[in-house]
């Protein structure tokens, strides 16, 4: 009954999340896109180090966002394991929950 409130929150922040990486995604895709489409102007005019740069940018912000993410998706299945795991010491099942709701805070 305990995990229900946790997991509820979980998937809305994941939901969250997941459209961020999205639209970061989007992004970048343009970008290569719009390279691909210009390649000779962007040759021509020695710009591949610039729009590489901005590339690598937006791709370390994907990744960055998707860390995040698949971590909450993670972190959604734990309190499940913490409270059927029944081989854990009942000693740790604290020191697990805190890290659960810590991840799950909104200072992540």
């Amino acid at each position: 009954m305990l995990t229900i409130p946790i997991t509820s929150k979980i998937s809305i922040e994941s939901r969250a999340r997941q459209k961020r990486v999205m639209n970061i995604k989007d992004t970048r895709i343009k970008v290569e896109n719009e390279v691909l489409g210009g390649m000779k102007i962007i040759k021509l005019y020695a710009w591949e180090r610039p729009f590489m740069s901005k590339i690598t940018a937006t791709r370390d912000r994907e990744l960055h966002a998707l860390w995040k993410y698949q971590l909450l998706q993670v972190c959604e299945t734990q309190p499940f394991v913490i409270f059927f795991d029944t081989s854990l010491p009942s000693s740790y099942q604290p020191f697990f929950i805190s890290i659960a709701i810590s991840l799950i805070s909104p200072g992540f």
